[in-house]
């Protein structure tokens, strides 16, 4: 199984088609909102996703802090990158 999957899945594939064929159906002032809304949403999705990792690495650092028997120079250093 893949960690990573970067492809659409054959459902997301079908889902882009038929919404390929409602934005057609758009005005271009119509569109621009729509393509404006899909962004912002996209960003807030980056953000959810960023605070999520963000949250998890400080949880498994607070762990490692708790713990005795972990000796911190052998966790890996985390950075968070911006995307």
């Amino acid at each position: 199984m893949d960690i990573l999957a970067l492809d659409l899945s054959l459902e997301q594939e079908f889902l882009l088609k038929n919404y390929e064929q409602q934005v057609k159906c758009l005005s271009p002032e119509r569109a621009q909102e729509f393509l404006l809304e899909a962004f912002r949403l996209l960003m807030i999705k980056d953000n959810a996703i960023r605070s999520l990792v963000k949250s998890s690495i400080l949880n498994i650092d607070a762990h490692a802090q708790d713990s005795t028997a972990i000796d911190r120079s052998d966790l890996p250093k985390y950075k968070i990158h911006r995307i």
